[in-house]
């Protein structure tokens, strides 16, 4: 899963719980000693001690361990035409394109969105190691797939992480606005790209490509979204920021950057709120994988 908050599960109470239970035995009968200003002193390390200070250190570590772990969607040969089956996979992992785990399929609403703007929501189905779901376009031109974990203002509590913010749970330790996306697309005949938005509440889209350079323009809740932060796959080290839109939402990808014959593009979105708000902060993530061969 990954190392942020994922769609299948956000430090489960169980977890944290097993973890207190666990350390409990460890440090029942340890006491610690230090001498201060030549007092013998006995400093007892309890559990919730301990974990305090492991959570901690994965927050500081969590902007590097994010950086090896990638969830995507994916249409390998996007190339099609009408009536023809698309095949679309979701994966997760740190090989990207190659999915090393399966998402729990009621983890995420899939839908392919026509030219014409219809939608229609994919079932998707276990396999070894990813979800995979069938699609057959009825019309011409560029088909979108995106799916969406939307939880909304969610809190960490003892149980886990609940849904409600601090009017709800007003002794939680965090409190986000969380929200996770993914999209890939499938072309029928022409490719033309549209750019436009989705409505979702933090997406990116491909504008057009042009000679150099692919137009990515960032939106949330279909408006465009200024100074969000860029990031490009590269095989073997994860992802690497390279750069933030501008004040119209605007970020122009240097072609010279895509190495691989996947590409995978992640934008985020983190905004503190204000002092004394229900939520302390909006936590969205939208990634856009495929072919590279689709720009050309």
């Amino acid at each position: 899963m990954e190392s942020e908050l994922s769609p299948s599960g956000l430090l489960a109470g169980d977890r944290e719980e097993a973890m207190l239970e666990f350390l409990e035995k460890v440090t029942e009968t340890i006491p610690w000693k230090a001498r201060l200003l030549e007092h013998e002193v006995n400093i007892w390390i309890t559990p919730r001690m301990i974990l305090l200070v492991a959570t901690i250190a994965v927050a500081l570590l969590l902007p590097f361990s994010a950086m090896a772990h990638a969830q995507w969607l994916l249409v390998r040969e996007p190339f099609c035409t009408v009536g023809d089956t698309i095949v679309v996979e979701l994966g997760s992992g740190h090989e990207f394109p190659w999915s090393e785990m399966a998402e729990d399929p009621e983890d995420a609403a899939v839908w392919a969105v026509a030219p014409d703007g219809t939608r229609e929501r994919l079932t998707m189905t276990p396999c070894q190691t990813h979800l995979s779901a069938r699609h057959v376009p009825g019309q011409e031109g560029v088909y979108r797939v995106f799916f969406e974990v939307n939880r909304g203002v969610i809190s960490r509590t003892r149980e886990g992480w609940q849904d409600g913010g601090r009017d709800v749970w007003p002794e939680t330790e965090l409190c986000l606005n969380y929200f996770i996306g993914a999209m890939t697309y499938a072309t029928v005949a022409d490719l033309v790209w549209d750019g436009l938005p989705l409505g979702l509440p933090f997406e990116v889209q491909i504008e057009r490509v042009e000679s150099g350079a692919v137009v990515l323009r960032a939106y949330r809740d279909g408006s465009p979204a200024e100074d969000q932060e860029i990031r490009l796959w590269e095989t073997g080290s994860g992802f690497h920021p390279v750069g933030r839109t501008d004040a119209e939402g605007r970020f122009q990808l240097d072609t010279h950057l895509i190495k691989d014959d996947f590409l995978l593009i992640g934008a985020t979105c983190s905004r503190d709120w204000e002092p004394g708000d229900n939520c302390d902060r909006d936590m969205f993530r939208f990634n856009i994988a495929l072919p590279a061969g689709l720009l050309h």
